[in-house]
């Protein structure tokens, strides 16, 4: 894998926890974000909040997350590791949808 499990889990359960927080927050800076997973995370939370996601059981969202527009973020880090085009790969290749 090109990041360790332990990482991936660390990271989803900050990503749960920042939604839980932010529902409605509709743009993230991610800074320092290496390869960007913490931005990924909270977009798939944003779409399953909204309803976009398959099985979507509004973690975190509420009324106002269906009726928004959708999240979008930006990272920023003084380099971008290989990883960061292999997961955005890999996660636009599992959760592509086109626009709203």
């Amino acid at each position: 894998g090109v990041v360790p499990r332990k990482e991936l889990f660390e990271t989803w359960a900050a990503a749960l926890l920042i939604q839980k927080a932010f529902p409605s927050t509709r743009r993230i800076a991610d800074l320092a974000a290496g390869h960007g997973l913490l931005s990924w995370c909270l977009l798939l939370l944003d779409d399953e909040a909204r309803g976009a996601g398959a099985g979507a059981d509004n973690v975190g969202g509420g009324a106002e997350a269906s009726s928004a527009e959708p999240r979008s973020a930006i990272c920023v880090d003084r380099r971008m590791p290989g990883s960061a085009d292999v997961i955005a790969n890999a996660i636009l290749g599992e959760f592509e949808h086109g626009p709203a």
